[in-house]
């Protein structure tokens, strides 16, 4: 996928402007399967269970602020808000 954002930047910043719609959940669980992590990586990074992960990843879960980002820094990443007159320009760079 990489590659062809690399080819496509308006295909990339298309795709995470619809990504970034998505409720937290999904977005974690995008971002894992991107990364080619397994739940139970991920729990192994976040020193819970598999199950618990599984939870923070469906889309009726309300997780925690402290949760989401336990689970974006076992991901490598961090949590940002980001204004929406600002996310377009954001997202390009």
């Amino acid at each position: 996928m990489d590659k062809v954002f690399k080819e496509d930047p308006a295909l990339k910043l298309a795709y995470l402007t619809e990504l970034a719609k998505e409720p937290i959940n999904t977005q974690l669980a995008v971002l894992r399967h991107r990364l080619g992590l397994t739940q139970a990586e991920v729990a192994r990074r976040m020193h819970l269970r598999q199950s618990n992960v599984a939870r923070l990843e469906r889309k009726n879960e309300n997780p925690t602020s402290k949760m989401v980002a336990r689970a974006a820094k076992a991901l490598g990443c961090r949590v940002l808000l980001i204004p929406e007159s600002e996310l377009a320009r954001f997202l390009a760079a």
